[in-house]
């Protein structure tokens, strides 16, 4: 029996897609279990990229904020800016 191109998945047509194993890189492992780790804790963060050769992870949690910085060459910076739970009205901007 012939396959009529009708017969083909929408978007396909025939197209055949095969995954590429990608090399396992160790620091995007690193980057990847500690992405894990903050989503099975419920923890909301954001990806951003604000130099060259790194990601940033940024996490905002009652009281702080947290920049943690993955480098391909392996170091990861960490810092960490606390709220002393003051508020404070728009004179002081």
């Amino acid at each position: 029996m012939d396959r009529r191109a009708d017969d083909a998945p929408r978007g396909d047509r025939g197209a055949r897609k095969e995954r590429i194993p990608a090399m396992a890189d160790p620091q995007q492992l690193r980057l990847e279990a500690f992405l894990a780790r903050l989503a099975s804790s419920r923890i909301a963060f954001k990806l951003d990229r604000v130099r060259e050769s790194y990601v940033m992870v940024e996490i905002a949690v009652p009281g702080e904020r947290w920049e943690v910085e993955f480098a391909v060459g392996g170091e990861v910076e960490v810092e960490v800016f606390r709220s002393d739970g003051t508020i404070r009205g728009s004179e002081a901007a």
